[in-house]
């Protein structure tokens, strides 16, 4: 059902000797629920279309990577070519299903797996602070003033998609739809029309873990070995997956070698995690504070967790990640596998949750409240003490991990 809650049986707090009460609450029996969950969200939601100015790393290739969000961008838009210094040429103008034909064709500095971003991605490169066009100017030099195009469709118009207007920092859509959040104002734009092209990839995740619990994701499409990554036994206690077809824990921990691992894990009822795969949350904990790098590669998408795909979410709990930026609503309309009708919220997930260390408090999604309109969900949230992603901008971001349970 739409109410309850992540699953604690078997839980890695419990059952590793962990001195600390963990408390669990359903939202609807009363219990308490996971409030000293202690992990951090990394990679916090990215406040709007209202951005402030930040530092891009320039890779030296005609490409400059983001700090906020790991994502690698082309500096120039398609049609133009980078000189070495500057941006040259005019713009080439595509058709949504153009500009998503890119996805996967194109190769530059060296990679092939460039793709049309999402809404939440391509809103990211916002900077309001300058003017015509309203994007960091030294990072992606000669950006045209004009409209450029997202692989996000609007839910309640197929025929329409979501474009950003970089001549102003505001995101464009049709009018009188559920979406309108994104924007500042709305009009029709059909996928028909064409408009320029910003091509990103996923790159590494640069992630500051903290002491304690961290919950990350793995959002790209490759296998992320646990041991070489988080063997250090000077800082990481022990790392947790959640089996779904077992419904229970794989866990690793440096400090015990693989025999001692095999006895712990057979006499405790887990699995001995060794990899985390391409689509897959997981959970470290952490002696002290450091940074880890994920490996990057092609990412998953939220499409890719329809029915009837490879990695299609199970009945029941899934902790999963992605390697793009959407928002939980994004996400669970990107489950939907037949083309969205006016007005109606998909069902294909019961709820969705993310954790935020600093408030202790978890981000909620339902789709079933949502459908009912008005302030139904809102209301909810609120009469519960959680946090609401809308309202906080919160955005699900590649390199962390969240529950979705699924009908």
């Amino acid at each position: 059902m739409w109410h309850d809650a992540p699953p604690t049986s078997h839980n890695p707090w419990r059952s590793f000797h962990f001195k600390r009460m963990i408390a669990v609450k359903t939202l609807s029996h009363g219990f308490d629920w996971l409030r000293r969950l202690a992990f951090v969200v990394l990679l916090m939601g990215i406040a709007g279309h209202a951005l402030a100015a930040k530092t891009y790393a320039d890779n030296g290739d005609g490409t400059v990577t983001d700090p906020t969000t790991g994502l690698i961008w082309m500096r120039c838009a398609m049609g133009q070519v980078w000189d070495g210094t500057t941006c040259t040429g005019t713009a080439s103008t595509y058709t949504f299903d153009q500009a998503n034909a890119l996805t996967g064709t194109t190769t530059f500095a060296g990679h092939s797996d460039w793709r049309l971003p999402s809404i939440d991605e391509l809103k990211t490169l916002i900077d309001q602070s300058i003017d015509h066009p309203t994007i960091d100017q030294q990072a992606f030099p000669a950006t045209p003033s004009v409209h450029f195009e997202t692989s996000t469709s609007v839910d309640e118009w197929g025929g329409c998609a979501w474009v950003v207007d970089f001549s102003n920092g505001l995101v464009s859509g049709p009018p009188s739809t559920s979406a309108g959040e994104r924007g500042d104002y709305n009009y029709y734009l059909s996928k028909s029309t064409p408009n320029a092209v910003r091509m990103v990839r996923g790159g590494q995740a640069s992630l500051a873990l903290t002491k304690d619990w961290n919950l990350l994701g793995n959002g790209w499409n490759q296998s992320l070995p646990v041991a070489s990554v988080f063997g250090d036994a000077t800082r990481v206690t022990t790392v947790w997956k959640w089996d779904v077809a077992k419904a229970g824990w794989q866990f690793y921990s440096p400090t015990m070698t693989t025999q001692d691992l095999q006895t712990y894990a057979a006499g405790k009822g887990f699995g001995v995690l060794s990899a985390v795969g391409a689509g897959e949350g997981f959970w470290v904990n952490v002696k002290q504070p450091f940074t880890v790098i994920l490996p990057n590669g092609a990412v998953v998408r939220g499409v890719d967790f329809q029915s009837g795909g490879a990695r299609a979410l199970a009945a029941g709990w899934n902790l999963i990640a992605i390697g793009e930026a959407l928002k939980a609503g994004g996400f669970n309309s990107a489950l939907s596998t037949s083309p969205p009708v006016a007005s109606v919220v998909p069902q294909n997930l019961s709820t969705l949750w993310a954790w935020d260390n600093a408030e202790s408090k978890w981000y909620f999604y339902s789709p079933q409240l949502d459908a009912k309109g008005g302030t139904t969900l809102t209301d909810y949230i609120a009469s519960k003490g959680y946090l609401d992603f809308t309202a906080a901008n919160r955005l699900l971001l590649p390199g962390t991990g969240f529950w979705v349970n699924k009908p």
